[in-house]
């Protein structure tokens, strides 16, 4: 009951005061895509590839000279891919597992020798930011896509 008489009390004050509130636009698909909360994913990896239970950091299991087609994007339902002016793929141990470069967003994956190695790529948009894209898979067995933490190349 207090409630409801504090509501009515203030109902007047508020109206009074025309309160003319005004939101912001939404942002574009540009601003969007350009957002620093936005996650960028790189994905390619097949599921057979990637453990259906896999330990606390998950690694991916490849065999030396296995290939795999990666492709950096925007997670979520906007495609943002004219807005890419460049994309460097990394990986932490080349010799190892590396990405060449093939359309702007697109990379193959090459296991060259027995180890270990972190792979990513960093996608510049117009305006010069740069994101980092992780590696990501759906293992077999799930639905949810995880991230990759290493690649693992066997013989």
């Amino acid at each position: 009951m207090l409630t409801r008489a504090l509501a009515i009390a203030i109902l007047p004050i508020v109206a009074a005061q025309n309160c003319d509130v005004t939101l912001p636009p939404p942002p574009t698909r540009e601003e969007a895509c350009v957002a620093s909360s936005a996650t960028w994913v790189v994905l390619g990896l097949a599921p057979e590839q990637v453990p259906e239970l896999p330990d606390q950091l998950l690694k991916a299991r490849i065999r030396v000279g296995e290939t795999a087609a990666l492709r950096a994007s925007r997670l979520g339902q906007d495609d943002c891919d004219d807005l890419v002016t460049d994309v460097a793929w990394r990986s932490s141990v080349p010799a190892v597992a590396d990405v060449t470069a093939g359309s702007l967003t697109e990379g193959r994956l090459e296991a060259r020798s027995p180890g270990e190695a972190a792979l990513w790529a960093d996608v510049t948009l117009q305006g010069g930011s740069v994101r980092r894209a992780e590696l990501h898979a759906v293992p077999a067995g799930r639905n949810t896509r995880l991230r990759v933490y290493a690649v693992v190349v066997a013989r």
